[in-house]
């Protein structure tokens, strides 16, 4: 009898939308000390934009699941909206940390932060990946 799949739900991170608000904000607060008013307006408008994109993106929440296919191994599939199907895609793993997870999710970089998805299924992709789980980028 076949495992169930692992299902892993993932959600957009505050704590990532707070760092690169910060991160922002810091930029902005150098370039207004040191630079033309000029230019810090240009770049107090480039950052804004980029926030509010940011912003708009963290209603994302999409889902990940691991099916095994008997002696094969088994293949990743994707849902980006809870009212579309599961569709086949490769996975990669770039940074396996205890903090943060960076993926490669056919061609898409991602990184998971500690509050993007529960303990349970952030071990259990942990260690999915460490068991080779992810196929090569």
């Amino acid at each position: 009898m076949p495992k169930p799949p692992v299902t892993i739900s993932i959600v957009p991170s505050s704590l990532a939308f707070g760092f690169h608000l910060g991160v922002a904000l810091g930029v902005l607060l150098v370039s207004m000390a040191y630079a033309l008013p000029w230019l810090s307006a240009t770049a107090a408008l480039c950052l804004g934009l980029v926030v509010w994109r940011y912003a708009r993106r963290r209603n994302e929440r999409w889902r990940l699941r691991f099916v095994e296919q008997g002696e094969t191994g088994g293949e990743w599939q994707v849902q980006r909206r809870a009212d579309t199907e599961w569709r086949p895609c490769s996975l990669g793993c770039e940074y396996l940390g205890p903090w943060l997870v960076g993926l490669r999710l056919a061609k898409e970089p991602l990184w998971l932060w500690p509050d993007s998805l529960s303990k349970e299924e952030g071990r259990a992709l942990r260690r999915l990946l460490l068991a080779g789980k992810a196929s090569t980028p």
